[in-house]
């Protein structure tokens, strides 16, 4: 596939069948009519996945899971992430965030593999780690011990991953912190 071309995808449920019970199809041949002998399926106006090079725009991300393989995608991604976090070694503790990734819901795993592509995996450890010990937040938020963020809980890992994916805004305008993944405001230390 090249950029000459797109691909729309309509996923068709058994609702969009148009039952011959209910209707008379038919197709006009020369002078008379032939019936179908068939169902047929109604094409909608919607599309669900659309395919432009080599990118994927689709709202429907539990079409991706059930028919696509995206759950796959998601894992890997997020497995990924700990492969980074392993490398960096800067988390003792670092099964507990195996275990999120582990989890049956995908809702940790999109989160891992949104981190993937952080500013934070990008930035010197020593640098990170010093930056983290002397922010407002995270310095209360995370534990530290031998150069190392220590993740004893899910509550721990959670909190490490909301870090990775840099979640935590402060406004210059009202001085206010913000969870910038849902917009909701932080509480006061």
């Amino acid at each position: 596939m090249n950029d000459e071309y797109f691909w729309i995808y309509q996923h068709t449920y058994s609702v969009a069948r148009i039952d011959r019970s209910k209707h008379i199809l038919a197709f006009f041949v020369r002078d008379t009519y032939d019936e179908l002998d068939n169902d047929i399926v109604q094409i909608d106006s919607r599309a669900d996945i659309v395919i432009f090079s080599n990118n994927v725009f689709t709202a429907k991300i539990d079409l991706m899971q059930k028919f696509f393989g995206f759950e796959k995608f998601i894992r890997v991604g997020a497995q990924k992430t700990i492969e980074i976090l392993s490398e960096m070694d800067i988390v003792i503790g670092l099964e507990k965030i195996t275990a999120l990734e582990n989890h049956k819901r995908l809702t940790n795993s999109k989160k891992l593999l949104k981190a993937k592509n952080s500013p934070v995996l990008k930035m010197e450890k020593n640098d990170l780690l010093n930056k983290l010990q002397n922010h407002a937040r995270y310095k209360t938020m995370l534990k530290f011990e031998d150069n190392h963020i220590v993740i004893t809980s899910q509550k721990d890992a959670l909190a490490f991953v909301k870090m990775l994916n840099d979640d935590i805004v402060r406004s210059e305008l009202t001085g206010q912190e913000y969870d910038s993944s849902s917009k909701s405001i932080l509480d006061e230390e």
